[in-house]
């Protein structure tokens, strides 16, 4: 049984009176087909249902003119129930007559499914001879005289045949053939939008820098290379590793490899102006390291040494040393600052850029704390100028805390406040005096109040990315504001506060902590993990949306959600990612501290 679109297709292309010279190479179509008649009649009503504008003959014994093969397949389409009519009615007269040989239905077969060999060796046989004929040029065949004749050239840009063989005929003719029998693909990157538009997609690598800089997105977008390197002490930094892993504090159950590269590269589209993320590295042989990664925009390349475990238990050996507790790694991109940390050491040390021990303050480029007690520790930096710059960091047992400051100068800074009030919808400006509201760990830094809710405060030297918190003491519970580059926040009341304890079945805090994190986009996702001195930290959270509702489980949070209550029941850190309907995220760390309301404006 001849398919429909090959008899559509052998109507077109060869015309009745060329059925001879098929005929003659050895075709037994028309054995198969006895009436001449009823085929006349069959392309008939075939012609009378193309539109004219479509298909253009030449003359009965030449190719019909090409026509976009997107448009021809429409056509076709739309006359099938037609044609399925037609060839049941001719099926059925057939039944009656004669049934073919096996030597003519094995011809038959071979020339319905081998009609793609048949045209390649007819025009292999044909280009014997015919070296002025351009291969990739597009042909006009015409079957009666056996001949090629060249179209005219045109010059359409770059072409690729690299995939072709040598011994077949040229893609542009397989193009002009799958055309016609209204199978058309895109091959060696060509796209055929019409029959007179054709373009070549010239493909090129493109640097990293020219696609971040192209790259139109509504949020700044940030892309880190991380590396890491063996760092054994007084041997040196040698080795770059390899077949190592990124777990991500805010989802353990995720990892990233380097799958043997010796590099991963972290990507994130940062709603804010930076975002700090969190994570631990493993690497057999190595101690692990809990490293912070500021995702910055643009393209940044971090190399990061990891302490060798062999030679760190050797060095401990020789130095008489316990090594009981966790371990603080600080590097200084330029000079070395005075850094003190608040909680209990064993000892301390300087390392040059050869990781080898330094006797002396000034020529080092590491400051290495050993044995440092596990939890939140406040470690500040002190430039020559006795200026401070403090973050609280954590400690965690047996594991090496790494931090890679980028100090900042002091800077003004102006922020509007806003209430938040229980069941309303209006949030009126906070107006109270700047002398109820101080900068963390600075109690003499008041804020300026220079509106009617406007304040404006000097921000001291500071770790670039890093959040600066305020501590409210106009109720009589005090709480804490943590901001970034934000330029205003929403500071709950009294009433709102208590509520929130309630939604929690709790009448008082009573040692735990809880965080408000204050939302400024439309959330879809939300993770966090937390992590104290004793283990993993239980986190209980409440979603409050722009309806009043509040909801526990998670998969109720929405676009609608607008502030998210994280209740923790150990002292320590915080770390949480929220994806929003934009595609961008907020990747931050906050502090879960005894009896403390901390709010986290986004």
């Amino acid at each position: 049984m001849i398919k429909k679109s090959q008899l559509i297709i052998l109507l077109i292309i060869f015309p009745l009176t060329g059925l001879g010279s098929i005929v003659s190479q050895g075709i037994v179509f028309h054995k198969f087909l006895k009436s001449v008649e009823r085929l006349q009649e069959l392309k008939s009503n075939f012609n009378s249902h193309i539109p004219i504008q479509k298909i253009t003959k030449i003359d009965n014994k030449k190719l019909i003119a090409l026509v976009d093969g997107r448009e021809l397949q429409e056509e076709i389409t739309l006359i099938e129930k037609f044609l399925d009519e037609e060839l049941n009615i001719e099926e059925n007269r057939l039944k009656g007559q004669r049934n073919l040989s096996s030597t003519e239905s094995k011809e038959v077969k071979n020339f319905v499914n081998d009609e793609d060999n048949f045209l390649n060796e007819f025009v292999k046989n044909h280009r014997v001879g015919s070296d002025n004929v351009n291969k990739d040029e597009l042909l006009m065949i015409d079957f009666n005289k056996n001949s090629l004749i060249p179209s005219k050239k045109k010059k359409f840009g770059p072409k690729n045949f690299e995939t072709a063989s040598n011994n077949e005929i040229s893609n542009t003719v397989k193009l002009v053939i799958k055309r016609e029998m209204a199978h058309l693909k895109n091959f060696d990157k060509v796209n055929l939008r019409s029959s007179k538009n054709r373009f070549y997609v010239k493909k090129r690598a493109l640097l990293r820098k020219e696609i971040l800089k192209n790259f139109q997105t509504e949020t700044p977008n940030s892309f880190i290379n991380l590396q890491l390197y063996d760092a054994k002490i007084n041997e040196g930094i040698k080795e770059r590793i390899f077949n190592f892993e990124w777990r991500p504090h805010f989802n353990r159950s995720l990892s990233v490899g380097d799958s043997g590269s010796g590099s991963i590269e972290l990507k994130n589209k940062t709603n804010n102006q930076s975002n700090y993320s969190f994570g631990s590295i493993f690497h057999y042989g190595s101690i692990i390291s809990r490293i912070g990664v500021l995702f910055l925009e643009g393209y940044k390349k971090l190399k990061i040494p990891v302490l060798n475990s062999a030679s760190f238990e050797n060095y401990l050996d020789k130095n008489s040393l316990k090594g009981e507790g966790g371990f603080l790694l600080i590097k200084f991109r330029k000079r070395p600052l005075r850094l003190n940390i608040d909680t209990e050491f064993e000892k301390k040390i300087y390392l040059n850029k050869d990781f080898k021990v330094e006797k002396f303050f000034g020529g080092h480029k590491y400051t290495l704390f050993i044995g440092v007690k596990p939890g939140n520790t406040l470690f500040t930096l002190i430039d020559e100028n006795g200026k401070k710059s403090e973050k609280i960091t954590y400690i965690e047992n047996s594991e090496v805390t790494y931090e890679e400051p980028i100090i900042e100068e002091s800077n003004y800074k102006k922020l509007s406040l806003y209430k938040k009030n229980l069941l309303s919808n209006r949030n009126p400006e906070f107006r109270e005096d700047g002398d109820k509201v101080v900068l963390f760990n600075r109690p003499k830094s008041f804020l300026r109040k220079v509106g009617l809710n406007l304040y404006e405060f000097k921000k001291p030297i500071h770790e670039k990315g890093t959040r600066l918190y305020l501590r409210f003491d106009n109720l009589k519970r005090s709480f804490y504001l943590g901001i970034g580059e934000t330029k205003s926040a929403l500071i709950p009341s009294k009433g709102f506060m208590q509520k929130i304890i309630d939604s929690f079945d709790l009448e008082e805090l009573e040692k735990r902590c809880l965080v408000q994190l204050n939302l400024n986009n439309s959330p879809i996702k939300f993770a966090a993990e937390g992590d104290s001195s004793f283990g993993p930290m239980k986190l209980e959270t409440l979603y409050l949306d722009k309806e009043g509702e509040f909801e526990s489980e998670s998969e109720n949070l929405n676009e609608l959600t607008d502030f998210i209550f994280i209740l923790g029941d150990l002292q320590g850190v915080i770390n949480i990612k929220i994806d929003y309907l934009n595609g961008s995220s907020d990747i931050l760390r906050t502090i879960c501290s005894s009896d403390d309301y901390l709010i986290e404006q986004l």
